[in-house]
């Protein structure tokens, strides 16, 4: 899960074509960002198919009991859990009972992944952000 948490805020940035930088809000330049926590949890509420289970709010606390600490921590925090798939396979979350379901996410992540792709062949401003994201990568 850290490692798909860490995935979320690279596709997102790469679908913005934005690098991130440390700095001040009155710092950043155009096509940077300097806060994780709105390119994740832009990219829950955004991006199919987690946009169809995560509110702005669950995506909030996505983002701070689980990715950050995971992050940080190496563990979830406030009561959430992580188990391996639910019964369907296609729950990737459970609100209610505060777990993530790490393979039905992953399976998520494969899924945006391929939409991604497809799209990036044909949407120009895509590409464009694409090569903007990875001319940053290789300064």
């Amino acid at each position: 899960m850290t490692l798909l948490c860490s995935l979320i805020e690279f596709l997102e940035s790469s679908y913005q074509g934005k690098k991130y930088r440390y700095c001040k809000d009155r710092d950043l330049q155009e096509n940077e960002y300097n806060k994780s926590k709105q390119c994740f949890v832009e990219f829950l509420t955004t991006r199919k198919p987690f946009s169809d289970k995560f509110t702005a709010d669950e995506a909030l606390e996505f983002y701070s009991s689980i990715r950050c600490g995971l992050l940080h921590e190496a563990s979830t925090k406030n009561g959430w859990k992580i188990w391996a798939k639910s019964d369907s396979g296609e729950d990737i979350i459970s609100q209610q009972a505060k777990t993530v379901y790490r393979d039905d996410f992953e399976l998520a992540v494969k899924a945006y992944i391929k939409a991604y792709g497809n799209k990036l062949t044909q949407d120009k401003r895509l590409q464009e952000a694409f090569i903007r994201k990875f001319d940053a990568l290789c300064e």
